[in-house]
Formats: structure tokens, C-alpha cells, sequence
């Protein structure tokens, strides 16, 4: 059965809508798609989680932790090695290198310093 249409104020009804006999065209049913949303709530579903932290935090924190967890190695060599003998040969090979480190880049940052 139509339904009969509003017409507004001032205007004629268009002719075809004077017809009831003739049935108004189907609409067309609204196109199907996988990435439609399922809107369909679920009293007993638990309630949805906290979005997770990004991937970026997550590794800039790890970077962080390694940065400072190798610093305090190297400031507390001498605690970690009068605790830890067996350590010694290990944290005075990562003590030496850091120092050759930092010698090289003093170096380096001196000859730039120099240039200019």
C-alpha cells in the first residue's frame, strides 16, 4: 500500500501522486558490505577494554629503561663489582669500552670544534 506524500504549502500534488493505483518504484536496498559495523549490543558481553598503548611508548620506554640500566652499570661499576666479583671481567670490558667511547667522540667533537 503507498504511503501518501507531503506536499508543500504552495504547491500542487504531482499527478502521479493522485494514482494510488499505480505503486511508487522500490527504493533500493542499501548496498552489503564487510566493513559494515555490527551494531548489535550484548547485555552479558564484558565491557569493552582500554584502547592499549601504542607501539611508539612501548619501545621509547624500553630504549629509556636499557639507556638507564646501562648508566647505572657504568657509574656503579665498583659497587656491582665488590658485590659481583664473578661480573668484574664483563662490567670492566663494558667500563673500558664506554671510556674508549667517550675518548673518540671528544676527539672527534675537538677536531669539528677546530675546523670551524
Amino acid at each position: 500500500v503507498p504511503q501518501p506524500r507531503a506536499v508543500p504549502e504552495g504547491r500542487d500534488a504531482p499527478a502521479e501522486a493522485e494514482d494510488p493505483a499505480e505503486p511508487a518504484p522500490p527504493e533500493p536496498a542499501p548496498a552489503r558490505s564487510a566493513s559494515r559495523l555490527d551494531l548489535t549490543v550484548d547485555p552479558d558481553a564484558p565491557p569493552p577494554e582500554a584502547p592499549a598503548q601504542s607501539r611508539f611508548a612501548k619501545g621509547l620506554a624500553s630504549v629509556l629503561a636499557v639507556f638507564v640500566l646501562a648508566l647505572a652499570v657504568y657509574n656503579f661499576h665498583d659497587l656491582i663489582v665488590a658485590r659481583l666479583p664473578q661480573a668484574a671481567p664483563a662490567i670492566d670490558a663494558y667500563v673500558h669500552f664506554v671510556d674508549d667511547l667517550r675518548q673518540r667522540l671528544a676527539e672527534g667533537l675537538a677536531a669539528i670544534i677546530n675546523r670551524a
